[in-house]
């Protein structure tokens, strides 16, 4: 018997009707001449017909869309264009030594809007050359200037900036002139935390045209440290590395306020560090101050409060942290 051919129909059916074959460049006029028969290939013959065209809406959505994207392309290349003129337009960037230069010719009052000209003289405003020389700008041996503001101060970077300005009110005349206008607005300091409280004795000499010997008069100078650090500072502090800037600007006295009160008469105050000042009222030389340590009830009363009443002699001052009163021995 002969040996019958059996036909593998796997192999046969190796192209399916549902299938799409990708027309190649070869089939066309660049193409070589076929070898063989010259017969159309099975895969070319059995392609899958496409579904047909419904309407010509199609076609129309299709140019709106792209002249969409046309009109944006154009308008980002007209933007582009437009930032890049601009850009050329806003001006020449200067060097470092210039400003450097500049800034030595400045005014401590115009240090501020030197700083907020560009990012270089902000940069040169927070380095220590530039505190260091508006120092030594002024300084004067002629005028008296306390100990821990003396030259020596420069040499630590701790705090650089606020030496600086203290210095000032010193030895630059605007500044120590402007020290002769006291602050007695009590208005201001309410919600003030008290950070410290402290009484001390004073005497004057009253002067006497009668007789030549100049009696003494006892004062008693009440000192209220207050300040309005928000509640969290106090008990998460910052604990992360400083940076250069942030040593030169340290001041935990920057948020400080001192309210002094003189009384002829020694009066016993209660102890009020850590309440927050909730009422401040002056009426007939006679100033009130109320502390409390609870927020204020939206009913208006205050509860666990403390009242402290002093009979001053003049009306209360209030200094800043750059005021010299707020630096001295009594402090």
């Amino acid at each position: 018997m002969g040996h019958k051919k059996v036909r593998n129909h796997s192999q046969k059916r190796r192209t399916k009707a549902d299938t799409v074959v990708d027309v190649a460049l070869a089939d066309f006029a660049d193409a070589n001449v076929p070898r063989g028969s010259g017969r159309v290939r099975k895969s070319k013959s059995n392609l899958p017909l496409g579904p047909p065209i419904e309407d010509e809406g199609e076609d129309d959505d299709i140019d709106t869309v792209l002249a969409q994207k046309a009109d944006s392309l154009s308008l980002k290349t007209e933007s582009n264009a437009a930032v890049e003129d601009n850009s050329n337009d806003v001006g020449l960037l200067l060097a470092d030594e210039l400003w450097i230069l500049l800034s030595e010719y400045m005014r401590p009052q115009d240090v501020l809007n030197f700083s907020l000209i560009c990012k270089s003289s902000y940069r040169i405003v927070n380095s220590p050359l530039f505190w260091i020389k508006l120092y030594k700008r002024y300084y004067s041996t002629k005028v008296y200037v306390p100990t821990f503001l003396k030259k020596h101060c420069l040499e630590r970077h701790l705090g650089l900036k606020a030496k600086v300005v203290r210095s000032l009110y010193y030895t630059y005349p605007p500044y120590h002139e402007s020290l002769r206008r006291p602050v007695f607005q009590l208005t201001g300091l309410i919600g003030y935390r008290c950070e410290l409280m402290w009484v001390q004795r004073a005497r004057d000499k009253e002067t006497n045209n009668t007789s030549q010997t100049e009696p003494t008069v006892e004062k008693w100078i009440y000192s209220f440290k207050l300040s309005c650090r928000p509640d969290h500072s106090y008990h998460n502090p910052q604990s992360k590395r400083k940076t250069k800037q942030d040593i030169i600007n340290h001041n935990p006295d920057d948020t400080c306020r001192l309210l002094e009160v003189i009384c002829k008469e020694y009066v016993d105050p209660k102890f009020v560090v850590g309440m927050k000042l909730r009422k401040a009222n002056i009426e007939d030389r006679c100033v009130q101050l109320k502390f409390s340590s609870a927020p204020l009830s939206r009913f208006g009363t205050d509860f666990g409060a403390i009242d402290i009443y002093l009979n001053a002699v003049q009306p209360p001052s209030i200094y800043a942290w750059w005021h010299p009163h707020f630096y001295n021995q009594r402090f």
